[in-house]
């Protein structure tokens, strides 16, 4: 990466980067520490290529349906080739993996913008779109399994957080639509007159791209082709079970993924190392899996989906004739 460009973001990264260094440090410590390590061996040794070929498969066709979401949710503006969405989206997530503080999601926004002349808010509007979907869908998969699995108290209390937020920040975003852009820039003209408009035009730029996005008769294929990811995801996670012959019931590969994503909003090194195995050794804690075994499972579902992204990623940076340093830069 050009000096120009880490010098222009490291201000803004750097105190995120080194407490997401920490966060993942502490998580590899916390679950070290639980470990018996010749059965951790054991546990790898056993895997089943079978099973992990399957996985492998089924995160693609994962980001296959994410391709598919992002077309949808893009349509409005702009009629993007499936070819393309779904780079767009392999590229944004291999972006998040070898960057910072979530960089794949700007990645994509600028990526899109760039080459469809189309306003960066716009199209983070867009992507409001894509995780109100995500939301609902987190706060239904938690409510289907809170009536099975017998959640522990941080569990619960992480889940009821994340719900009254989540629904919170979605009936925020409906109701402030028309006022909060003017509003807001009122505000900063204030301390900053020539970024009270700048300001005001960001935010329009972002509610518009949700309104064009979140159309009533859209959003339900957007909801369809969210849950069709999250199915893939959970079979993937389910076939990961089946490679390190876990004892847990399929249900378990659910609870797992919900807890990861969940996860996902604690600041984290690049690709979470560490706090996603910490979150997958607790979830299968719930049916009293062997700690040594779990993390074996952490680690090769967790190498699988990273080998699965990098590969898709470098692959759909040639396609669409982009280098990794442009587009995280």
């Amino acid at each position: 990466m050009s000096g120009t460009v880490t010098t222009t973001r490291a201000p803004i990264s750097a105190p995120r980067l080194w407490i997401g260094i920490a966060i993942s440090a502490t998580c590899v410590y916390l679950v070290s520490q639980r470990i018996e390590w010749t059965a951790f061996a054991h546990a790898l040794a056993g895997v089943s290529p079978l099973w992990l070929g399957a996985a492998a498969l089924l995160n693609v066709a994962s980001a296959v349906c994410a391709g598919q979401r992002w077309r949808q949710v893009m349509v409005p503006d702009v009629v993007m080739p499936a070819r393309e969405a779904f780079d767009v989206v392999v590229i944004s997530n291999l972006a998040t993996v070898v960057a910072p503080s979530r960089a794949g999601d700007v990645a994509k926004a600028a990526l899109v913008s760039r080459r469809h002349a189309i306003p960066v808010s716009r199209v983070l509007g867009a992507m409001v779109v894509e995780r109100i979907a995500d939301v609902l869908l987190v706060i239904v998969l938690a409510g289907g399994l809170s009536l099975v699995v017998p959640f522990p108290a941080v569990v619960r209390a992480g889940v009821s957080l994340f719900t009254i937020v989540g629904l919170g920040v979605i009936v925020a975003v409906l109701v402030a639509a028309d006022w909060l852009p003017a509003l807001a820039g009122r505000i900063v003209g204030l301390i900053a007159e020539p970024w009270g408009e700048k300001v005001r035009d960001f935010l329009s730029g972002i509610f518009d791209g949700v309104r064009r996005a979140g159309r009533i008769r859209r959003f339900p294929g957007t909801l369809a082709w969210s849950a069709a990811n999250w199915a893939c995801s959970a079979a993937a996670m389910w076939c990961n079970l089946h490679a390190m012959s876990v004892a847990a019931p399929w249900y378990a590969a659910l609870f797992v993924l919900l807890l990861v994503n969940l996860g996902g909003v604690i600041p984290a090194s690049p690709g979470s190392i560490g706090v996603y195995h910490y979150l997958a050794v607790s979830a299968l804690a719930v049916w009293m899996v062997d700690p040594s075994v779990a993390l074996g499972f952490a680690v090769v579902a967790h190498a699988t989906g990273i080998v699965v992204v990098t590969a898709l990623g470098l692959a759909g940076l040639a396609s669409q004739h982009e280098s990794l340093f442009r587009v995280t830069a």
